[in-house]
Formats: C-alpha cells, structure tokens, sequence
C-alpha cells in the first residue's frame, strides 16, 4: 500500500518456535500475507443461486478486468419466485425504523425490525487450517479465529481429533496447542470449537427471516437467533398456512454491532422443541406400562340400608387407572355388559340394585 505513488509497507512481526529452516519460515509468511490480503477485501455482487455454497466458503470471482479470490462472509437467497436476485458478500441493507434499547427499566423493548421466520438451521462455529498440520505439530494456523476463545478451550481437528487449545489470536490466526496433534491435518481441514461437556462440535443457530419493505423485495435476511430462543424455533424449512398463506413464526430482531439477531417470538404461546432437551436431565418415568392391567382383589362387602358398599385396594401404576365392577347372584361371576354395575376411577362403590330389576306396583315401589 502507498500514497500518491510512493509504496508504503507495514511491518508484522510473528515468532513461530514450530518453523526451523528458512524456507519454511518464507513459505508461512506468504500463507500469511495472502490471508491479511483476503480479509481486507469485500465484495458484493448479484449471482445465480449456489445451494452447496456455506459461509466462509473460498470463492473466485471472474470478471473481464480482474479475478479476485475471497472467502464468502454473507449472503442472501430469495425464496419468492419473483423476487430479487440474490446478493453475495454482504446482506442486503434493510431499514432500521427502531433502535434497540436494553438500558430504559420499566418501558417495553424496541425493535429494528420484525419478519417472519422462512427457515431455521445451525451451522458449526470454527474455521479452516491456512497450512498444513503436520503430525506432533503444537501450533496451528487457522484462517479465522473468532470463533475461538482466546484464553483457551478444546476444538475438533477434521472431525476427528478433539485437542485442547491455550490460547488463540485473532490477528495472527494461531492457536496454541497444550499438546501435539496425533496425525497430520492437511490445509482446508475443518476446525470446529469443541464442547467438552456435551462432546459435541459448538454450533450457531441461523434463522432466515422475511422482512417486508427491504429493496430486495422477496429477499431473505440472515439472523443469528438469541441463545434464549433456540429451544422455540426449531431447524426445519417453514411451509406456508393452508388457510392464509402466512410463513414461519413472526419475530422481532435487532442489531447487536454489524450482527442482527432474533430477540422476540410475536404473537405465539411459548411451546419448547422437545429434540433440545438432555434426556439425562429428565425426572424418573413411571417405567413401562404392562401390557395387561393387574387384576385388583375381592372387595370388602359392607351391607346397609337397601344398598352395599363395596371397597377394595387400588392398583399401583403409573397412569390414571378406571375399575368395572360386575355384580352376579351367581358365583364365580362372568364379567358380561349384563353384569357391569358400573366404571369409574375410585376404590369404593355404593351398589343400591343388580341383575333384572324386580317389578313394581301401581304405586311404584318395589314389589316383594
């Protein structure tokens, strides 16, 4: 870099106890200088939908002046047939009718915009080795460190290799390793941040969101949703109502720095997604329902006036149980419809006739 002609360059000094040779330490500058030049690049420009395409994805672009090759940061994909092409680089720039404001106690929160929710996925958080790994290596040069914690953690090398990390730099790309590697990563090889109490790669969950009044009439913008709100919005493509068209959950989003996020779910009752939740972390079921309900014993037959009060042990399971009790002047009694004196879900009855009721007089009392 230069003014009015005259070349200007800046110096960045690394110390790297891994390079040894000359060569080598040439070889890790040009990797180097080669990841400062593409990160200071931003370009933006409209293209014909790549579904395989994911950011931080290496991509070149050709036109008859110049081919630049940068990684791909954002990008938006219209779900209308008719909408917009779609834009790469960079999200289209949407209004911004409210400012968000956390710091007013008592007042409702505001909003920069609101939308409907066309689709929710998650994406792993990491980067990609800039240089081979090899085997016993302590240091590796990761294309982008943000995601990283830069007092330390764990990480996934290629999606097999979990290593502990001391620490990683954001301006140089290195993360320090707290022991060697087992094998040798070549360049490109995925490096995913690492959760060691869940074993499992640390992912960001992204919704893309429908706003009305953008420029890119039909276009899509891109939100990462609020850590609070994941269990609420589950991954999936959302389909359309049969009844009135309308697509997705409608939410409210604001801008924290560059980033907008998914902060509010509008108009909806809160219902969890069930796939989040640690099946650890449940209470004890009521075990396996039996196939057949046990058969609870004979009653306790008390007599009173023109009635029998029937009383015997409940069954012990885990769901509601409801008894049929079957009377007969016979015995054993053949549990039959003509039999059943009644249902019900208690352990006491009060039985006041059974059987084929006696014939009445005139007056209509019982005859004897």
């Amino acid at each position: 870099m230069g003014r009015e002609g005259a070349p200007r360059y800046l110096v960045e000094r690394v110390e790297n106890a891994s390079i040894r040779s000359h060569a080598a330490a040439k070889e890790y500058a040009e990797r180097l200088l080669e990841s400062r030049i593409r990160e200071a690049v931003e370009v933006s420009f409209d293209a014909l939908p790549v579904p395989h395409l994911d950011p931080d994805d290496m991509v070149s672009v050709q036109t008859p002046d110049f081919t630049l090759k940068f990684r791909l940061r954002k990008f938006a994909i219209p779900l209308a047939p008719n909408g917009a092409p779609p834009t790469a680089g960079r999200l289209p720039e949407a209004p911004h009718a409210q400012q968000e404001d956390h710091s007013t106690k008592g007042q409702a929160m505001t909003y920069d915009l609101t939308g409907r929710v066309a689709a929710v996925n998650t994406v792993p958080l990491g980067g990609t080795l800039a240089e081979e790994a090899p085997a016993g290596a302590t240091v590796l040069l990761v294309e982008d460190t943000a995601d990283f914690d830069p007092d330390g953690g764990a990480l996934l090398l290629g999606g097999a290799e979990v290593v502990t990390y001391t620490s990683a730099d954001d301006e140089s790309g290195e993360v320090i390793l707290a022991a060697p590697t087992a094998a040798l990563w070549e360049i490109d090889t995925r490096v995913d941040v690492w959760d060691a109490a869940t074993s499992a790669p640390v992912v960001e969950t992204l919704a893309q969101i429908l706003v009305e009044g953008i420029e890119q009439a039909g276009d899509s913008l891109v939100a990462t949703v609020d850590h609070a709100l994941i269990p609420y919005l589950p991954e999936g493509i959302r389909d359309p109502d049969p009844e009135s068209g309308v697509i997705g959950e409608a939410v409210a989003l604001a801008y924290r720095g560059d980033e907008l996020v998914v902060l509010n779910i509008i108009g909806q009752a809160p219902v969890m997604d069930g796939s989040v939740i640690d099946p650890s972390t449940l209470p004890p079921s009521g075990g396996p329902e039996p196939e057949e309900p046990v058969t609870p014993g004979a009653p306790t037959i008390t007599p009173g006036f023109g009635a029998l009060m029937l009383r015997w042990a409940g069954v012990v399971h885990p769901n509601p149980v409801v008894y049929e009790v079957h009377i007969s002047a016979t015995s054993p009694v053949v549990p039959s419809a003509a039999t059943l004196a009644g249902e019900l879900a208690g352990t006491t009855m009060t039985v006041r006739s059974f059987g084929t009721p006696r014939p009445r007089s005139p007056t209509g009392r019982p005859t004897t």
